[in-house]
């Protein structure tokens, strides 16, 4: 196997690599418990018919996952590119599409089951496939948690206003077009929404300072 690039991750080894003339994604997973969680959720997503990569191959004994390459670019590099272009349309298409996944997810049986959610709402961990149309493929399973889908809604919102540059105009308007359209959609009401996002940027605020 021909090790192409690596890509950044905080938590594992990622690599794009070729085999048999086919590219792939190698998982090099630093710690067993975490490949374990991830292949476990990733079977139970993989039952549905939510956009995900396939898992080719699995080494329990090296905790590594050989997976489906999604030609494509991540949600973040979509929302960074629209910001730079000034296109609030195409951001809040983007959230949307997100919003779209994690409403999905939430309705597979595993997760209801278990009230899991997402949780890890890290930008990068969603591709943007333009293979034939537009579609939203959702990965890195391992990080889920108990939740819901507001909790992951609210974490979306708090996440995307947090990338640079942080709380901008322009992410404002963005966030207000789809606040509008979550409550408008009769999922939550203004003010559950707005706890939700609150109650995540402080998550995220104490975790940047360290705070317990």
């Amino acid at each position: 196997m021909k090790i192409i690039k690596e890509f950044k991750s905080k938590k594992n080894n990622v690599y794009l690599a070729e085999a048999e003339n086919r590219i792939l994604i190698l998982k090099e997973f630093r710690t067993c418990d975490n490949y374990l969680r991830e292949k476990s959720n990733h079977f139970i997503i993989e039952s549905s018919s939510l956009k995900i990569p396939k898992i080719l191959e699995w080494d329990d004994e090296n905790c590594t996952l050989l997976m489906e390459y999604i030609e494509g670019i991540t949600a973040l590099d979509a929302v960074e590119t629209a910001e730079k272009k000034k296109d609030p349309e195409c951001a809040l298409a983007v959230l949307k599409s997100i919003f779209s996944w994690l409403d999905s997810f939430h309705s597979i049986e595993g997760i209801k089951t278990e009230k899991l959610s997402f949780n890890d709402m890290n930008f990068r961990n969603f591709i943007v496939s333009y293979s034939s149309e537009a579609t939203l493929y959702g990965v890195d399973f391992e990080s889920f948690e108990k939740g819901s889908l507001l909790t992951d809604t609210g974490k979306l919102i708090g996440m995307y206003l947090n990338y640079d540059e942080k709380y901008s105009e322009f992410k404002k308007s963005v966030v207000d077009g789809f606040m509008d359209f979550i409550v408008s959609e009769e999922y939550y009401s203004e003010e559950i929404l707005k706890k939700s996002i609150k109650d995540a940027i402080t998550e995220i605020d104490n975790r940047r300072f360290n705070i317990t």
